[in-house]
């Protein structure tokens, strides 16, 4: 999202991912077939700049922004994956045909 005096510019990913977070296995990101459409949009800022209020105007949705500072989270460590390695590796052995 890019906002500029008067105008937003905000891309949104044609594709829906759903991502499954653990704490003990990694991130799973699982791909849908769904696809997003084109949103006629309209938007209302604070005085402060650190909110932002986008309203769909065909499903009179409403969704509020705000800006954060954060960092991002570390990658999946390498215990994570091997658990999940243990994890299919028991799965694997006990399938019976």
């Amino acid at each position: 999202m890019y906002v500029k005096e008067g105008t937003v510019k905000i891309v949104w990913s044609d594709k829906i991912n759903y991502e499954i977070h653990s704490d003990i296995f990694p991130r799973i990101i699982w791909p849908s077939l769904e696809k997003t459409s084109r949103r006629t949009v309209s938007y209302e800022m604070d005085d402060t700049h650190s909110w932002l209020t986008v309203q769909d105007e065909e499903a009179r949705h409403q969704y509020t922004f705000r800006r954060d500072i954060e960092s991002l989270p570390k990658g999946d460590n390498v215990f994570k994956i091997f658990l999940t390695q243990l994890f299919f590796d028991f799965i694997i052995r006990h399938i019976h045909l």
